[in-house]
């Protein structure tokens, strides 16, 4: 089926946007290295589904890049708007679901860094859910200039420029109430979000609109929906060991999550 697509650098450093970057690139940090146990051997049970729309398909605007040739040149197709995608089987993608649970078991923190990609005047993917303490890589992966600021809640702001093709690295280490938004303060259109968990239970929608969350603590908890503009569902699940749970969402225009 076809588908639809702490504040670092000098101001006058962004002026440049969309044009020919200076010859330098940041290297990433090595990985970090992860706490001996991540959680107790029981953890077997599983709980996935998928996340469909209900009501008339919302219709994708599509991004004028007519002003930055630079920035067009990037792109191989129509850049769209990414604030509500939903396909046309009426999967919705880049939606957030997460067990709101605890456990006295130790908690380790991925080894393995998330990256959000700067490529073809936008942020992929537009919605990237970490570990709190887990390391993300933002890579520039064009020879443009984009800057990203980060808006968190929990932990500090911090805006960065990146001057054509390289990697920037850095942590949440605190958990975050919504999301951490980001945006690059050159290139209006362009913005992310992420989300900083407190555990490894979550997963984010893809373009088929399913999730499967995996390694879930047996025992009563609540599996949580999150989307950036279309609120938050809160449903009870019951988990045993061994065993998966199915349940579905159906998402529709609402008020903003703030």
């Amino acid at each position: 089926m076809n588908r639809s697509p702490r504040l670092a650098l000098p101001w006058m450093a962004l002026l440049a946007a969309c044009g020919a970057p200076p010859p330098t690139a940041s290297t990433a940090p090595e990985p970090a290295t992860a706490a001996p146990s991540a959680t107790a051997p029981s953890a077997t049970a599983s709980v996935r589904g998928v996340v469909r729309w209900e009501g008339e398909i919302p219709e994708r605007r599509v991004v004028d890049l007519s002003g930055t040739p630079d920035c067009l040149q990037t792109r191989d197709a129509p850049l769209l708007d990414e604030s509500i995608v939903v396909h046309d089987d009426r999967a919705v993608e880049s939606v957030l679901l997460f067990v709101d649970g605890s456990t006295a078991a130790p908690i380790a923190t991925s080894a393995v860094p998330a990256r959000l990609e700067l490529r073809g005047a936008r942020f992929a993917p537009h919605l990237l859910a970490v570990q709190a303490g887990q390391r993300v890589d933002f890579a520039n992966a064009d020879p443009l200039l984009y800057n990203v600021h980060l808006l968190p809640q929990a932990n500090d702001e911090e805006s960065f420029a990146m001057p054509g093709p390289g990697t920037r690295s850095r942590t949440f280490p605190l958990p975050e109430p919504g999301f951490v938004k980001v945006k690059d303060d050159v290139h209006p259109w362009m913005g992310a979000w992420i989300a900083v968990l407190p555990h490894p239970w979550f997963a984010v929608t893809g373009d088929d609109g399913r999730y499967a969350i995996a390694g879930v603590p047996s025992g009563r908890h609540t599996l949580v929906l999150r989307h950036p503009r279309l609120g938050e569902q809160r449903t009870e699940i019951e988990l045993r060991d061994g065993a998966a749970v199915t349940h579905d969402f159906t998402l529709r225009r609402g008020p903003r999550a703030e």
